[in-house]
């Protein structure tokens, strides 16, 4: 048997291993299943290995109510993503939406389509070319829904959402100018149960991960 001796080289030495396979494509879409919620990304076009048995992909979610806004959400995906009873990322919308209703078993949630405001108040300014909208609704409990200042829709104490927001506000005044919007029409966010001092139930993205 022929015995390996430092510095010599080897038939092993020019045989490189076998690389993840790429499943995702640059322009493919996918949908992440966060809690009881769906949000499609578009595959970018650039993927990595994982050490020597899993892929990432970059992933970025374009709103389609401001397609030209600059500023965009990014996630990642893995080939392992679409393994397992824990799958959260599908190729398949129609798996996607199975999975999402699953989940809202598991979780206190209020759906958008239940949130009945008593009175929202809404402010329009314009942020690097493109329109935002920040607001609050006074809700039936006495609760604040409130989507404002970058952080996470949520659903809080009422002197504590409008006071936070009426600050926010006066600092948006001052810097770019604001429009009061005038029988605006909220679109609101599916709520979860939430754990926080501050709020009672926020959207899909916040606190635990769900899947």
């Amino acid at each position: 048997m022929a015995r390996e001796t430092v510095g010599q080289i080897s038939i092993f030495d020019f045989i490189k291993p076998s690389e993840p396979d790429i499943i995702l494509h640059p322009g493919e879409h996918v949908y992440k299943v966060i809690k009881g919620d769906i949000i499609e990304y578009e595959v970018e076009d650039w993927t990595y290995t994982c050490g020597e048995h899993d892929r990432g992909y970059g992933l970025v979610y374009i709103d389609p109510e401001n397609p030209n806004s600059e500023f965009h959400t990014y996630s990642r995906a893995w080939n392992s993503s679409f393994e397992g009873e824990n799958q959260y990322i599908f190729r398949d919308r129609k798996e996607a939406e199975q999975k999402a209703k699953e989940n809202l078993k598991r979780y206190e949630h209020i759906l958008a389509e239940d949130i009945k405001p008593n009175k929202v108040v809404a402010y329009e300014f314009t942020y690097y070319g493109g329109k935002r909208i920040y607001f609050y609704a006074e809700l039936s409990d006495g609760s604040v829904y409130r989507d404002s200042d970058g952080c996470f829709a949520h659903i809080g104490k009422a002197e504590t959402e409008i006071a936070t927001f009426n600050r926010g506000m006066k600092a948006k005044e001052e810097q770019l100018g604001i429009t009061r919007l005038i029988d605006y029409k909220p679109k609101f966010k599916n709520m979860y149960e939430c754990e926080d001092r501050n709020w009672k139930y926020a959207e899909s993205g916040y606190g635990k991960w769900g899947i």
